[in-house]
């Protein structure tokens, strides 16, 4: 681990080997931290063999699971979130909203700044560009950018 890290809550969170938290020389190594968060007793976390997590991001399960794949490279600011928080409308802020299951597929490669929301499932091979807002899952094997994240270009496999 090279940057800071907060881990709180009752859930379970699982760090598999060789997995880097934090990167140097990289923006916000000695200015911020990692929040890796498993807020209910039924919540977890688990974050895949040899995957790089870049600096200040941010890991929030509520209820449900967060499943980062395998071999993963991911960017600084990056957020995952398996609820919304709270209901989005007028009448039912203050009310929990159900979380549901994230899933980042292997040997994907995500951009700095970029947000994936409650029940995304992201193939494995994809390529998240930075700034991108996922609110929708995807298949093996694509290029996804923008806010609302759409397929950009479909990646070719090569043996």
């Amino acid at each position: 681990m090279l940057q800071p890290c907060l881990f709180l809550g009752q859930g379970k969170v699982e760090i598999l080997n060789q997995t880097v938290l934090g990167y140097s020389p990289s923006p916000y190594l000695y200015s911020g931290y990692m929040h890796i968060e498993s807020r209910s007793p039924t919540s977890f976390i688990r974050v895949g063999l040899r995957t790089a997590i870049n600096n200040n991001a941010c890991i929030i399960s509520d209820g449900a699971s967060i499943d980062i794949g395998n071999d993963c490279l991911i960017g600084y600011n990056f957020h995952v979130y398996d609820t919304d928080f709270h209901g989005v409308e007028p009448n039912k802020r203050a009310c929990p909203s159900p979380a549901q299951h994230v899933r980042i597929g292997d040997n994907s490669f995500i951009g700095a700044n970029v947000t994936i929301l409650k029940g995304v499932k992201i193939g494995k091979n994809c390529t998240i560009a930075a700034n991108a807002v996922v609110t929708r899952s995807f298949p093996d094997n694509v290029i996804i950018a923008g806010n609302p994240a759409k397929v950009i270009k479909e990646l070719v496999e090569y043996n």
